[in-house]
């Protein structure tokens, strides 16, 4: 639709459900053998083609939303709760109960659609805060009362839940940042596995495993040859995502800075060739293993990036000797570069160092636009019950894609107007010689 090349694609980002299988069959139509006849064909497969391939990239937030679902599963006494606050929240919607609520100026409680656990937890939040209303204001007979509220245990079981998933509710809403990339995706997950570690409450140690089990769920470079790859980490384009974001590569090992700089090798190359410039092979290179850091607390993210920081600049490093190739550059950048404070916008670090390293930059803008998830999919999804209503049902199928565009690059389009609005306002050499000409025209004959 958009006349953009097969081998121009680095990437591309799904979901967990079967409908990635079908994405692999339809974009991988160099593939002579279909993925779902293999016998992997319920796993994920990284698409292969003779000259490149094509890095697919499982969902963040909706791994992150699976791992979450996963240990609320495994708690199975969480589920008589979890139904029992749903309950009081639909009877408190009532019409007697939403007139009480609305005359002491509360909140309505929400209801939670049992297939997103984020509106389950703001369910159980809103339930929470009228906790005193209820118990101590809330004009309802005895056998509502005994019917509907909760006592003691349960509203303490209810806080406790809601206190073991306040951190994945926050990670959840940090996933959902529209520039979040590879390595603030790395940070968010890393960060929320140390949370509950801390804690050690059946809930949290649940997530913690299922949020394990599922990051080590595997991809597949081939299915015929089931060449197994890491799911969400250590993949090639995620080591060079990292690797070129200053935040954060100092959490990767040796290994996977060798792999991100083969990666981005390989994809300089790519580059030059679409340009129709040919490129010589780059040398391979060694890395020693260094000394493995021994952190008695490191249960704190942000302590161990500090601490990973420390050591990124061992003694005695070499200077490379040839510094024309991408490699040279890549490792003069590994070997000089300072971390950057969490807090830094990349893109503007990388912004600023266009002149100075063109090709690093280009690279950089490469994988770091890898998206992390697939939210801004999600939220065009949503968008589009408000483009398509029942009301404009007869709206053409181009018109739609037409208008989804406008609105999924809206910040584009307004630069643009801004501009066509800047031209208008200049002053027009056509229409102003061709005053000129009429004025003198009318001073002649006058």
């Amino acid at each position: 639709m958009y006349r953009i090349p097969i081998k121009n694609v680095v990437s591309f980002t799904s979901d967990n459900g079967a409908n990635y299988i079908l994405a692999c069959k339809l974009i991988d139509e160099d593939s002579e053998d279909s993925c779902c006849d293999s016998p992997w064909a319920d796993a994920e497969i990284e698409l292969l083609h003779d000259e490149f391939h094509i890095q697919s990239i499982r969902c963040a937030a909706h791994t992150l939303e699976l791992s979450i679902g996963d240990a609320l599963k495994e708690n199975f006494e969480i589920k008589p709760l979890l139904d029992k606050v749903r309950k009081l929240a639909n009877f408190l919607k009532n019409e007697t109960n939403v007139r009480q609520l609305k005359e002491n100026e509360k909140s309505l409680p929400t209801t939670d659609v049992v297939t997103r656990w984020g509106s389950t937890y703001d369910m159980l939040a809103s339930v929470s805060k009228l906790r005193n209303f209820i118990e101590i204001s809330l004009n309802v007979s005895n056998k509502d009362r005994s019917q509907y509220f909760l006592d003691d245990d349960e509203w303490d079981a209810l806080d406790s839940t809601l206190d073991d998933l306040l951190p994945a509710r926050q990670a959840t809403t940090q996933l959902q940042h529209q520039n979040l990339t590879l390595g603030d995706f790395y940070a968010v997950w890393m960060e929320l596995q140390m949370k509950p570690e801390k804690k050690k409450t059946p809930l949290s140690t649940s997530l913690v495993k299922a949020m394990t089990e599922r990051s080590r769920s595997v991809n597949y470079r081939d299915a015929r040859k089931g060449e197994r790859l890491s799911a969400l980490f250590h993949y090639p384009s995620f080591n060079a995502a990292v690797f070129l974001d200053p935040r954060y590569f100092s959490l990767l090992s040796p290994e996977q800075i060798s792999d991100a700089k083969a990666y981005l090798c390989e994809l300089w190359a790519r580059v030059q060739k679409a340009r129709g410039v040919a490129v010589e092979p780059e040398p391979e290179e060694t890395v020693d293993e260094p000394e493995e850091l021994d952190s008695e607390d490191s249960s704190l993210f942000e302590q161990l990036l500090a601490s990973k920081n420390k050591g990124r600049f061992p003694d005695g490093e070499v200077a490379a000797a040839n510094k024309n190739t991408i490699r040279a550059l890549l490792n003069e950048y590994d070997r000089t570069t300072k971390p950057l404070p969490r807090k830094t916008d990349v893109l503007e670090y990388w912004e600023k160092r266009r002149r100075v390293s063109p090709e690093l930059h280009e690279l950089a803008l490469i994988v770091l636009a890898i998206p992390a998830t697939e939210v801004s999919v999600e939220r065009l999804f949503s968008s589009l019950k408000f483009i398509l209503r029942p009301q404009r049902f007869n709206l053409q199928c181009s018109n739609v894609d037409h208008i989804l565009v406008l609105h999924a690059n809206s910040e584009l389009v307004e630069e643009y107007a801004n501009e066509v609005m800047v031209l208008e306002k200049l002053p027009n050499p056509e229409r102003s010689s061709s005053s000129s000409s009429a004025s003198s025209c009318s001073s002649g004959s006058l």
